[in-house]
């Protein structure tokens, strides 16, 4: 008796409590014993929740039972939860059967979509385009037929062709196509304003229509106006039929449209998409390495950009962001990146662009501290001069001092607000410019700061000077006495 309990006790651990529910619930529900395979089915996903093919047969159970909205939910998780791929393909096939029986056409064609996506059934997208199609139609025959003739024509004569849209809308208020004809050439035109009310009225009454929500995404992202950019972008996401390269335009620019708004860990997803979708562009992995440079994930961004520095030595954004982000390390290979960006960018005979302007700033100043003043002077004449603040006005003035060139030092010194040291180099430039009266009135004015008077009394010129005042000092000093 004993040997039995330990024979039983040992099967107990080798066999999972609960084994075989699935294989029932499938012999039951091939017997139409609904209730006993849903019991199944259950106790199957308890023991292991991400079981496809159970929330499948229970999605099949709900719906013969006429409990849409609860076979919805099963159908999904058969598909979240990878059933296998004959039951993968019939939960999506029943999710849009239903969602259509239901009216309910925004998740209908996004079910679609995916679908089409996903296992790029074709019939998918056409059951979508069929749907859009009804949806922007007329019943007013004659309506049609203007329309129809527009199309016709629209190739050889868009202007004929537009009086026909118009005069299909004057017969059907309602008839959406003609409009969206409208709005197009608009947009094609470049007139995105005028296009913008056709379009709104179409997606305000087909909201689903993912085309149009793509033509105003484009809008107004290019318009800066990125909230709304986003709102018709993600829909164009949701239900626009488009392949894969319109698809990882979508997401760059919402990605960009999140990042310029300061919504970054939306945008790092969307550049994740995006570069799932095209891993050889560098677009995304830019824009990722800049949301991790806000972050201030230095080192991921960096891993990011170096390997694509690898395959692009001389993208210039690419060593823009990569000397960015050793300067905020304070690591000086900063400087060897933006060197590298000034040869490219010098070469092509233009003045800094705005967007690298800060950079050749700095590239200015730490050649200027590194006394490589010719090299300083370079990447300052590369930086449009009226974008010059005070502070690049004075690297100027120093380097021209560095470089013997007293009347330019004097040019920029004599623009800007200056401190005692800078003072005595004015002083020091006039002098060797031959305005001695100038350096006479500088020196007179610091002669009692004692940073100006240790700087000066090193210079002859300046040292001469300074004599001479104390001097006429003491000369007048004793006069006042003897009064």
């Amino acid at each position: 008796m004993r040997r039995t309990i330990t024979i039983i006790l040992l099967f107990s651990t080798i066999i999972p409590v609960g084994a075989g529910y699935y294989e029932n619930g499938v012999r039951s529900f091939n017997l139409k014993e609904y209730d006993e395979a849903k019991i199944n089915f259950e106790k199957a996903i308890e023991i292991t929740p991400k079981n496809g093919n159970a929330y499948f047969f229970l999605g099949e159970i709900e719906r013969l039972a006429g409990n849409f909205e609860k076979a919805i939910e099963y159908y999904r998780l058969a598909v979240e939860n990878q059933a296998q791929k004959k039951y993968y393909k019939m939960a999506y096939w029943n999710l849009t059967l239903i969602t259509e029986q239901l009216g309910n056409y925004t998740e209908f064609i996004k079910l679609c979509k995916t679908f089409w996506r996903k296992a790029g059934d074709k019939a998918m997208k056409s059951k979508a385009e069929t749907i859009i199609n009804k949806s922007i139609w007329s019943d007013n025959t004659d309506a049609v037929e203007k329309y129809n003739k527009g199309m016709t024509i629209k190739q050889k004569d868009i202007n004929e062709a537009i009086k026909y849209f118009r005069d299909s809308i004057s017969l059907d208020a309602n008839f959406l196509a003609p409009k969206f004809e409208i709005g197009l050439w608009h947009y094609r035109e470049g007139r995105t304003m005028d296009a913008l009310p056709y379009f709104h009225e179409i997606v305000t009454r087909v909201p689903f229509y993912g085309d149009v929500h793509l033509l105003l995404g484009n809008i107004y992202f290019y318009e800066e106006k990125h909230t709304a950019a986003i709102t018709h972008l993600s829909h164009a996401i949701d239900f626009s039929l488009v392949g894969e390269n319109i698809e990882y335009e979508l997401y760059v620019k919402r990605g960009t449209s999140y990042f310029k708004l300061g919504e970054l860990e939306s945008a790092k997803k969307d550049m994740i998409a995006a570069s799932k979708l095209k891993p050889t562009e560098i677009e995304p992995l830019l824009l990722l390495s800049a949301i991790n440079i806000k972050l201030e994930r230095y080192d991921d961004a960096l891993k990011t950009l170096t390997s694509i520095e690898k395959k692009r030595p001389q993208d210039a954004s690419v060593l823009f962001q990569i000397g960015s982000i050793y300067f905020r390390k304070n690591d000086d290979r900063y400087a060897i990146y933006f060197d590298r960006l000034y040869s490219i960018l010098s070469s092509r005979e233009e003045k800094a662009p705005e967007g690298y302007r800060r950079a050749m700033e700095i590239l200015a100043q730490y050649h200027y501290e590194k006394t490589n003043f010719i090299r300083a002077k370079e990447v300052m004449n590369f930086i449009s001069r009226e974008n010059w603040d005070n502070t690049m006005r004075l690297i100027a003035a120093r380097t021209a001092y560095g470089l013997k060139d007293y009347e330019s030092a004097i040019v920029e010194y004599e623009k800007i607000p200056i401190g005692s040291e800078d003072a005595a180099f004015l002083a020091a430039a006039y002098l060797k410019t031959g305005k001695k009266e100038q350096a006479f009135q500088t020196v007179l004015k610091y002669l009692n700061d004692e940073k100006f008077l240790s700087l000066a009394k090193n210079h002859r010129g300046l040292k001469s000077l300074i004599d001479e005042i104390e001097k006429e000092r003491v000369t007048h000093s004793q006069n006042q006495e003897k009064k």
